[in-house]
């Protein structure tokens, strides 16, 4: 009689391992996952015990880097070997070695899998549970705020190593970018980007020993993971600075080229023609700057130039209008310097402005 999960092969990444990769062989054994796949991704020679015992007494095909190439690379040196190696498969469900995912919930993401193959699945920790590592707790909290404000997606756990998917979605994640712990984040942008449905499972969450076993480090890898906005967020405060640099500049010149008997009776219509001119000049500058460096290096569009060009410029001038209109009144409420005061209005339409240039202005074309 065949197995529930015959046609499901269960991938485990694994660096330097201990016994809870052993406890996790016996477990998925038992609970009717027949074919394993262990990529030892480039372990000290003193750790190969583990992994001929998981061939010999369980079964496992181990494929080797013999250098560390990072859980990236490992992940797709597996997804590489299931699509040659197991035509036909339903697809494949990626577990770490270090004894946090349970059997249960391996299944129960199986299952959704089987459900939805159109899906990645993702098995969802609880953070607010008192037993989460405080690196772990505010590490996602921040991932997820950021994520959901860059993509537009609200998901509850971005970090999570337990994820099925069908073998139709583990061709296309072959084609991911990223090579260490960032490549699990790219996946959820890509997701994002094409309209790849995420569903969460939840999942119990598990720690031991304070999660000491794990080979993420937050600083150096959250590093990673952030630098996929990076170049968004260059592209926008270099435009930024040459905008304001411009305001400031061409408000001193208009302040002193206008008649001082305009400064006198109609104070307010002055300040107000001086603001509109002066963003309307800078914004010519900087938008020419930021269209380039979002269409070519940030959003990488393949959208038509001449499309993308005049979304860019629609939204540009409802940016312009915002903005302008926004320090105007802020300025009369106020009498506050106008330069202060388009500071934070302009950070404000910044993340306004993110999502819709690139769900709007520089969507990619659909991959054939």
């Amino acid at each position: 009689m065949e197995e529930l999960f015959d046609k499901i092969v269960v991938v485990i990444p694994s660096l330097n391992p201990d016994d809870k990769l052993i406890k996790l062989l016996e477990d998925l054994k038992s609970g009717g996952f027949p074919h394993v796949l262990i990529v030892n991704d480039g372990s000290d020679a003193s750790y190969d015990g583990y992994f001929r015992r998981a061939q010999e007494e369980f079964g496992c095909t181990v494929l080797r880097h013999h250098v560390n190439f990072g859980k990236g690379r490992a992940l797709k040196t597996a997804l590489n070997y299931f699509l040659n190696e197991f035509p036909g498969f339903e697809g494949l469900v990626t577990v770490d070695s270090d004894g946090q995912h349970k059997i249960a919930d391996i299944r129960a993401c199986c299952l959704a899998m089987r459900e939805h193959p159109e899906a990645l699945i993702l098995g969802s920790r609880d953070f607010s549970q008192s037993n989460v590592p405080f690196k772990s707790r505010y590490g996602n909290i921040i991932t997820r705020g950021v994520f959901r404000v860059l993509c537009g997606v609200k998901i509850t756990d971005t970090q999570t190593g337990l994820r099925a998917m069908s073998s139709a979605l583990a061709k296309r994640f072959l084609t991911t970018k990223g090579e260490r712990f960032e490549y699990e984040m790219n996946m959820l942008i890509d997701c994002a980007d094409e309209k790849i449905p995420l569903i969460e499972v939840p999942i119990e969450t598990v720690y031991i020993e304070e999660n000491a076993s794990s080979h993420f480090h937050p600083v150096r890898d959250s590093v990673k993971i952030y630098a996929v906005f990076g170049k968004f967020l260059f592209s926008s405060v270099s435009s930024f600075l040459i905008d304001i640099v411009m305001f400031s500049m061409m408000m001193w010149v208009i302040r002193l080229g206008m008649p001082e008997w305009l400064n006198t009776t109609l104070p307010y219509v002055k300040i107000s023609t001086a603001i509109f001119v002066s963003t309307a000049a800078a914004r010519v500058l900087s938008s020419l700057w930021n269209y380039f460096l979002n269409r070519k290096v940030v959003f990488q569009s393949n959208a038509n130039g001449a499309v993308t060009l005049v979304k860019y410029y629609a939204l540009a001038a409802a940016m312009l209008l915002l903005s302008a209109g926004g320090v105007s009144l802020v300025t009369r409420l106020t009498h506050w310097n106008s330069t202060v005061i388009k500071v934070p209005i302009d950070m404000l339409l910044f993340l306004i402005g993110f999502p819709i240039q690139k769900h709007w202005v520089f969507r990619k074309s659909a991959k054939k």
